[in-house]
């Protein structure tokens, strides 16, 4: 467990670091705010390929997909900076970041995706644990999200292949980490399901879900959280920089408090759990995320709105850990790939879908509407979805819910 904790630690900084890095070398070499969008649009499209990569993590396993995209990342990587090191490559140097944030945002995908099935392996319980899945949101925050940019912003001011070269090195030694773990040649489930093309397979998740009413109002709410988080974070950045005459670098510096609260909320969400159980974690962790989708509108201090979206962060993280590890126990083995695959198109697959609406209501109704309208459609969606309330069949009687 060690060794996989190591390698996603890892990863989530190349992933994290390509992911800031290289809007920012398109931003600081003159390129046009569209331009820059195409390079963020690649490095999001991989997610909505997610159902697949589900559906190949089913029929090969986790570690399989786990290895190859390691393998993929470093190769490509080191590729790239080689590239763009020989002469003659600023005329297609932009294709090269497209192409490289295109391939590290499928490597990132597909980690994600097989890395909940891996941790679900090697934890001692059949369906893994709040812990687990716990550390693995520390793992992310604080690699991915607080590490990462401060790596993207060292790395920026160099020659573009001398910016991508490091974070190269680092994924191959991920793969060293990975040493012993490594599998690049998989045996095929005989289940008959998984004769069918892998095309048609990658819908056995939906599938799957669609017959658990706990698992559809769950992705649903999942969906509408991540929507209103989109929409909230590309409007409420505009709003804190044009409207409340924020410094766009104060704003960026309070991402990292956020952050730094969100891997402290990672530790107390096991605690949590088990003092309340998995029905009030969970509604404690639905408080932490609306708590930060009402923070921009709480005042027109942004000491406070920061300090609201702290607090609330520590126990966001109590929602994610709970619902990912109560979703492992429910699905069947054989389908949890397909499951965490269809889940995650339906969070962040959609996710930038939330972004174009918020700023498009912006434009005609203003930031500050839709900074209030957010929260209570996040409040609506869990009120109506109730995702706490585990289903209960009894024999002869209707489902209940407790």
């Amino acid at each position: 467990m060690f060794r996989l904790y190591t390698f996603l630690s890892a990863v989530n900084l190349v992933d994290g670091s390509v992911r800031v890095l290289l809007p920012l070398l398109a931003a600081a070499s003159g390129y046009t705010q569209f331009e820059v969008s195409v390079i963020s649009f690649f490095l999001l499209i991989p997610w909505l390929a997610a159902p697949f990569a589900g559906a190949w993590i089913d029929r090969y396993g986790p570690s399989f997909a786990i290895s190859w995209a390691a393998i993929t990342r470093s190769a490509f990587l080191l590729l790239a900076a080689l590239a763009l090191a020989t002469e003659g490559s600023g005329s297609y140097v932009f294709v090269i970041w497209a192409v490289s944030a295109f391939v590290s945002g499928t490597c990132d995908m597909t980690t994600d995706v097989a890395s909940i099935s891996r941790l679900n392996e090697l934890s001692n319980s059949e369906r893994g644990s709040v812990v687990e899945f716990s550390r693995l949101a520390i793992v992310q925050t604080l690699f991915g999200t607080l590490l990462a940019p401060a790596v993207a912003g060292i790395l920026v001011d160099g020659p573009e292949w001398i910016s991508l070269f490091p974070l190269g090195c680092i994924a191959l030694l991920s793969i060293v980490v990975l040493h012993g773990q490594i599998v690049v040649r998989s045996v095929l489930d005989r289940d008959t399901e998984f004769n069918r093309p892998i095309l048609q397979a990658s819908l056995r998740g939906f599938r799957t879900i669609r017959e658990n009413p706990w698992l559809v109002r769950t992705m649903l709410t999942v969906s509408l959280f991540n929507i209103s988080s989109a929409a909230s974070g590309a409007v409420a950045l505009v709003y804190y920089v044009q409207q409340l005459s924020v410094p766009a670098g104060t704003v960026g510096l309070s991402f990292v408090f956020v952050g730094a609260a969100s891997v402290v909320g990672g530790y107390l969400a096991p605690l949590l759990s088990e003092k309340f159980g998995f029905k009030i974690s969970v509604i404690i962790g639905i408080i932490g995320i609306l708590g930060n989708l009402f923070a921009p509108i709480v005042s027109h201090e942004f000491l406070v709105i920061v300090g609201t979206m702290s607090l609330f962060s520590l126990f966001a993280p109590v929602f994610g850990a709970n619902m990912i590890s109560k979703r492992q126990e429910i699905t069947p083995a054989e389908n949890r790939g397909s499951v965490n695959g269809a889940f995650q198109f339906a969070g962040i697959g959609i996710a930038p879908l939330g972004a174009v609406v918020g700023g498009l209501f912006a434009t005609l109704f203003g930031s500050v509407a839709v900074l209030c309208a957010v929260p209570f459609i996040g409040l609506v969606a869990c009120l109506v979805f109730r995702p706490w309330s585990l289903p209960v069949e009894s024999d002869g009687l209707p489902e209940r819910f407790v």
